[in-house]
């Protein structure tokens, strides 16, 4: 798939790897659909999208709320009614927490944005019909995950919620990338980061 001239929705955009994937996207040409939790909050993202000549749009969404989802992805349709490119972005980290420090609250802090999230935002971008071939062409669908879900590549131990969340995000984009096949929906998992570990 070439990045130019597409719909694209990424989630979790108003810092970091999300606020660069716009500004890439859209130097390609691309109109985005930009996604944050508190959009007048998101500085950095409100301006990028005052200079992008309306091809950029922000919008709400909170991936750890089902009613949230559901609703945005009724809108994004208004918005795109084809997908080009979906990349589930948005997520949040456990602070590096150990087998002494880490509580069930902190792994569904993890879980719940980085795992179901993900496997939301999909279903309900899906069931708009916004997704593949019933919208009239295909679509990427590209879940961030990270090597720290690598059960083999654990060799330092620790930071169990987010490594359980991404792990368990693997097992869902595998779910998704048969369910949607024969829809033109392709799914994969991106590995964005370079070094691990707290900082």
């Amino acid at each position: 798939m070439r990045l130019e001239s597409l719909n694209a929705v990424v989630t979790g955009g108003n810092r970091g790897i999300g606020l660069e994937l716009f500004r890439q996207l859209l130097a390609k040409g691309n109109t985005v659909v930009a996604t944050a939790q508190h959009p007048a909050q998101a500085d950095d993202l409100q301006a990028l999208a005052a200079g992008a000549g309306g091809r950029l749009h922000v919008t709400q969404l909170d991936v750890s709320n089902p009613a949230s989802v559901e609703r945005w992805a009724a809108g994004v349709k208004a918005l795109a009614p084809h997908v080009d490119l979906l990349v589930n972005n948005a997520g949040v980290t456990d602070g590096w927490k150990g087998l002494e420090d880490v509580s069930l609250q902190d792994m569904l802090d993890c879980f719940i944005p980085n795992t179901i999230g993900p496997l939301l935002v999909t279903q309900q971008l899906h069931k708009q019909g916004v997704l593949g071939s019933a919208s009239g062409g295909p679509s990427l669908v590209a879940n961030m995950t990270s090597k720290m879900g690598s059960v083999d590549d654990n060799g330092s131990g620790p930071d169990y919620a987010y490594r359980a969340s991404k792990a368990a995000l693997n097992i869902v984009n595998k779910s998704l990338s048969i369910d949607l096949a024969d829809e033109g929906i392709t799914c994969v998992l991106l590995h964005p980061e370079a070094t691990y570990g707290p900082t």
